[in-house]
């Protein structure tokens, strides 16, 4: 006994938390303080089915997206339907200021003993750890706690860090997972979030004038959740903010990146240019014009550190006439809309970049292997989605069909369907009718942005 009081005399100086502080920063995690306007069922229900099995559960995403109220929902579910009592949950989310400090593994074993010492109750342990990766060598932890009591611990994770959710996490734990990314709300979470229900076309009719003017504030805006509702005047500095976190937080300190400046300009860059065609070396010459220097070295590890957050996807040339993938020429998205509003250098015209930018983002949740499509000639196809081993669908987008569009997208299909036949044709247009055409015997979809985002049409 005494040396049970002694350690936990040292645990305390440490830690600097006492036990009413321990309970005060597991009550704080989990504790739901503002309603979101939009529930996710089918990601709520995921965290539910998990608790079927002893695998550990894994929610990665951007930052703000929501990972941290699902765990709290799921907590309340747990406690709700009395499947465990709430001295039972050890849920931390470490950006709180109460565990501000705790930046070692050793650290986190001793809170954790802590609580299992004065707070929990006989019976299964569900361990909640949010943005753990705030906490260097946090895996060997979790892989300790799950090889010694995995049939009496539920073990929940998120991250905004994939490099640290996929490559290091699936070193020390491979097998022993299961993933699921949460994105931005999607345009339907999104009309959810402005009351308006889909239920079939008379409703969807009736709403119609009110979709296409939310359709234009998420395509300006984007849809991160704590944005939905801001008067548009306050949602670049709340995007500023997200921003700032990442660069300082997910990036800057992780990587300990020197030239801070460089590595927002970077992103400026990707921003003002989302979807055009670009190599490291053009990107290196246009930065470099601003007067900049970076090394192409510098510039591949900016973009898998932006990768690394969630904030930038890289799409690769397919080259369809010889069926081949080439990574020298690529293309870049960003994880959400108001990124590129808010962010693009000088304020450029983005608005085909933000057309282009959504139809990437409702693809990329639906479909793994994403191309663009060039050929010598200089005809392109926006995206090739792989879908089998020899059917690609082909999405065209632009902001709409005129005298001197229409010619120049359709006979991009003609020659892409010359090498790949197989696979339907897609041309998503923000100003235009959803209607399909027979163009030199090739069937096209012609699709409005509304109708895709609302899944009115499915690709």
């Amino acid at each position: 006994m005494y040396f049970t009081k002694l350690r936990f005399s040292v645990i305390i100086k440490n830690m600097n938390l006492s036990l009413n502080q321990l309970r005060q920063l597991i009550s704080e995690s989990q504790t739901i303080h503002s309603k979101q306007e939009v529930d996710r069922p089918d990601l709520l229900n995921w965290l539910i089915k998990g608790t079927e099995n002893d695998l550990i559960k894994v929610l990665t995403g951007f930052r703000r997206t929501g990972k941290s109220y699902l765990l709290k929902q799921f907590v309340r579910h747990l406690v709700d339907q009395r499947i465990a009592p709430s001295d039972n949950i050890f849920f931390v989310n470490f950006e709180h200021d109460l565990v501000a400090s705790l930046s070692d593994v050793g650290h986190l074993r001793t809170l954790y003993e802590k609580y299992q010492a004065q707070i929990y109750q006989k019976g299964k342990i569900y361990l909640i750890l949010d943005e753990i990766q705030n906490v260097n060598k946090w895996e060997k932890f979790v892989r300790t706690i799950y090889e010694t009591n995995k049939e009496n611990c539920q073990i929940y994770i998120t991250g905004s860090n994939s490099s640290l959710l996929s490559s290091e996490f699936s070193t020390a734990l491979s097998g022993r997972t299961i993933e699921q990314k949460v994105y931005p709300y999607s345009f339907n979470e999104y009309l959810l979030a402005h009351k308006i229900i889909l239920q079939g076309q008379f409703n969807y009719v009736n709403n119609k004038t009110k979709i296409d003017q939310l359709v234009n504030r998420y395509l300006i805006y984007g849809g991160l959740p704590e944005t939905v509702n801001l008067d548009v005047n306050l949602i670049p500095e709340c995007i500023q903010g997200v921003f700032r976190k990442i660069l300082l937080d997910d990036i800057v300190k992780r990587f300990t990146v020197q030239n801070i400046d460089l590595l927002e300009t970077y992103f400026r860059f990707i921003a003002s240019n989302v979807g055009g065609i670009t190599s490291q070396s053009s990107i290196k010459s246009a930065i470099e014009h601003q007067g900049q220097t970076i090394s192409l070295p510098t510039l591949a590890n900016y973009l898998r550190m932006y990768g690394s957050a969630f904030a930038v996807d890289k799409v690769d040339k397919f080259e369809w006439k010889l069926k081949r993938i080439f990574n020298r020429q690529a293309k870049l998205y960003l994880v959400d809309n108001g990124l590129i509003t808010t962010l693009n250098q000088l304020k450029l015209d983005v608005t085909s970049g933000l057309l282009e930018n959504a139809v990437y983002q409702y693809l990329s949740r639906k479909y793994d292997q994403i191309y663009f499509g060039r050929d010598d000639k200089g005809k392109e196809i926006d995206f090739l989605v792989k879908t089998s081993s020899y059917n690609y669908l082909k999405v065209q987008v632009s902001l709409e069909l005129n005298q001197n569009s229409k010619l120049r997208e359709l006979n991009n299909f003609v020659l892409a369907d010359k090498y790949l036949s197989s696979g339907d044709n897609y041309l998503v247009v923000h100003t235009g009718e959803t209607e399909i055409i027979t163009y030199r015997k090739i069937k096209i979809q012609i699709i409005n942005i509304r109708d895709l985002l609302t899944e009115q049409v499915k690709i």
